[in-house]
């Protein structure tokens, strides 16, 4: 009985150390990085502290692309990594999981930790009650619409947005980061949907690649204003100075920045508003000037959805409606380019509205001043 009983001990204890030895070795690297990328998003303070961590998902499928070419790592043991991440903790990733550069990395799994992505948003769209073909329902009793409400602000001696001014129950709701080809005409569709308009603040290197998509905006009869071309930190700030990697941009570095913005936009659409987000909402007195200036809007907000957060579609509907009904009025930080994003827009707007509150789109006091920013080269048009 004894010497049955050690000689199933060994047996187990061999079997063990096969089983150890057969995983990759990287197995626990990998997925220490991608647990460092999860906490480290969970913990940041504002969007420029996760863009400056060193565990964002682009720093590290960086990383992990160079370990590849030096036989540092596998696929498996990539693949290995990413099966043991909670699928909504997986979502915080899927940007990079779906880059066409990455597809030798993930060659061992990519059909599969796609489909787990996939799998994962038609569960978050029954959650809401929402379409799987079109994400929103807006049939019978679903069924609704905002009325038209335009407000005009006057740009021509500069002017800072926080609530945009507007009154109680009144949001104005803005979209920074784009044109995504993929997630930005949902949210048109989403808020047209409804007759709800909305100030897209767009990047100008996005706009460059997608220039059809700005076109989608503008005829969908929204605000467009310049967020930068490359979404550095501009202030002459040290915060600036960290979010980019120690350099501080000069004043002409910045200021090229905010006009290359607006001018990429007139260049796409035609016109541009005049009205610009600085990233990260960092300014300095010589930047805000600079703005004033010309006559254009500086425009920071009231209420952040922290959608760049790795949560739920739910939880970014129910923190930002927290942030909301306590100020009673506002205006609201929303990104583009985030799946979880549109997916949450459609039962938003529903809340928006099932909670009294009416969108109200900002334009400039005179519809010309779209057509003569100071800052824009209007031979340079379409």
């Amino acid at each position: 009985m004894f010497t049955h009983r050690r000689t199933l001990m060994a047996l187990s204890i061999s079997l063990l150390s096969l089983s150890v030895a057969c995983t990759p070795k990287a197995n626990h690297a990998t997925l220490g990085d991608l647990q460092d990328s999860v906490v480290a998003n969970a913990v940041a303070t504002s969007e420029s502290d996760w863009h400056s961590s060193p565990a964002t998902p682009e720093k590290i499928f960086a990383k992990w692309n160079g370990d590849l070419i030096q036989k540092k790592i596998t696929s498996d043991e990539v693949c290995s990594g990413l099966a043991q991440v909670a699928d909504k903790d997986l979502a915080l990733f899927e940007e990079e999981i779906r880059a066409p550069r990455n597809a030798v990395l993930l060659s061992a799994c990519l059909e599969q930790v796609t489909a787990r992505l996939d799998n994962y948003w038609v569960g978050q769209r029954q959650i809401l009650h929402t379409s799987t073909s079109n994400f929103f329902v807006d049939e019978g009793d679903n069924a609704f619409r905002f009325e038209d409400n335009v407000q005009y602000r006057d740009t021509n001696n500069g002017y800072l947005a926080v609530s945009a001014d507007v009154a109680p129950k009144q949001v104005v709701l803005s979209f920074d980061d784009g044109p995504s080809a993929e997630y930005t005409p949902v949210i048109l569709k989403a808020l047209e949907q409804v007759n709800a308009k909305a100030i897209f603040f767009e990047m100008g290197s996005h706009v460059r690649q997608f220039p059809e998509v700005s076109r989608m905006v503008a005829a969908g009869g929204h605000s467009i204003g310049g967020h930068s071309i490359t979404h550095r930190c501009l202030a002459a700030k040290a915060i600036c100075q960290h979010s980019n990697g120690g350099h501080m941009l000069t004043f002409a570095e910045a200021t090229a920045e905010i006009a290359g913005s607006l001018q990429a936009i007139y260049n796409a659409v035609g016109w541009v508003d005049p009205f610009f987000r600085f990233p990260y909402g960092e300014y300095d007195p010589e930047l805000s000037q600079y703005l004033t200036q010309n006559g254009i809007a500086n425009f920071y907000w009231s209420i952040d959805s922290e959608d760049w957060k790795s949560k739920t579609p739910q939880a970014v509907i129910d923190d930002t409606m927290r942030q909301l009904n306590a100020r009673g009025r506002g205006m609201v930080l929303f990104h583009d380019i985030h799946h979880r994003t549109a997916e949450a827009l459609p039962q938003f707007l529903k809340t928006l509205h099932d909670s009294g509150y009416q969108p109200v789109l900002i334009k400039p006091q005179n519809d010309q001043d779209r057509f003569n920013v100071r800052v824009v080269n209007q031979a340079s048009g379409m």
